[in-house]
């Protein structure tokens, strides 16, 4: 009976002991075939400013002199200007800067009223001339110098005229956007 049951502890042994390399050699198998991947970095992003305004006013030679200071803050620029006589205009160079580190563009332009009259025209354009446009691109740290000119038309015929003083409220509006391509 001692025989039996030596035989039986010894089988069990070698099966536990079999079990347990097999158990071993699964947990190896899997190590060796598992693997595992990473990735690491760091990003650094730059602050986002947006900061589009006036700088640099410069009445035109030759223009009218305000009746009033020329009331300039950073987005606004407001002026009293009397045309008297036919050939007399008033007009100033002033610089739209992008001081912040985001593109920016044109989106809409906005002059009201829209004065369709013989006698005053304006021009808003940039310093060399060229039509200020919708979608038009002022790039981060980028200034663009743009001309306002208001002329009293002269060489019309009498009639053209006006008969009595008139006054006209004009507003231009550059509404700006942040660019994207």
């Amino acid at each position: 009976m001692k025989i039996k049951w030596v035989r039986y502890n010894r089988k069990r042994i070698f099966l536990c002991l079999f079990l347990f390399l097999i158990l071993l050699g699964l947990s190896f198998g899997y190590a060796l075939i598992n693997s595992n991947l990473s990735i690491d970095g760091i990003a650094n992003i730059k602050d986002a400013k947006w900061n589009i305004y006036f700088d640099e006013f410069t009445p035109l030679s030759g223009s009218v002199i305000p009746r009033e200071d020329v009331i300039i803050d950073n987005t606004t620029i407001t002026f009293d200007a009397k045309l008297e006589n036919p050939s007399d205009f008033y007009g100033f160079e002033v610089d739209v800067v992008n001081g912040g580190t985001i593109d920016a563009m044109i989106d809409s332009i906005n002059i009201s009223p829209d004065i369709n009259l013989d006698y005053l025209t304006y021009t808003v354009t940039y310093d060399d001339g060229s039509q200020i446009s919708e979608g038009d691109i002022l790039e981060a740290g980028e200034a663009k110098t743009i001309k306002v000119n208001l002329s009293y038309v002269d060489g019309l015929e009498q009639e053209v005229y006006p008969n009595v003083n008139k006054t006209y409220n004009i507003s231009i509006q550059l509404n700006y956007v942040q660019y994207s391509e």
